[in-house]
């Protein structure tokens, strides 16, 4: 169910909330997702050595964004807005290596992908996955 990505995600930025009236603003970004994003326009830009370490930034993009989707305030959610914009620069970039492509690819596919089905809990473990029906499964 990707329980712990959140806590990733927003490990740094700590407790939010707060009260008062009006139009909230949308919270920034949280740090984690605009390294990432940094990390790899960074790559498709300048390329060599940048686009290895890019490479790997989108690696760890799509192993975030496989909860996108679910209703905000997910930080999984929530992240696409800084990372999608920078994963489409890798892959339209005349700069870019073909690893990155290729990651900055599978991340976006994790990004428009549904989420991942529930794990049932048995006895307060994790014991396998619900499906929607047993007949689409062949």
């Amino acid at each position: 169910d990707g329980r712990y990505v959140p806590k990733l995600i927003s490990a740094a930025s700590g407790p939010t909330g707060g009260a008062g009236g009006g139009a909230a603003a949308p919270p920034p970004p949280d740090p984690i997702p605009v390294s990432l994003a940094a990390l790899i326009r960074a790559g498709s830009t300048r390329g060599g050595d940048c686009s290895a370490v890019a490479s790997e930034a989108a690696w760890a993009c799509g192993t975030l964004l496989c909860d996108a989707g679910r209703p905000p305030p997910h930080p999984s959610t929530e992240a696409c807005r800084v990372l999608v914009p920078a994963l489409c620069d890798a892959v339209a970039s005349g700069s870019s290596r073909l690893e990155l492509k290729r990651e900055a690819t599978a991340a976006l596919c994790n990004a428009v992908a549904p989420p991942p089905p529930a794990a049932v809990a048995v006895g307060g473990r994790a014991f396998g996955f619900r499906r929607a029906s047993s007949s689409s499964v062949r």
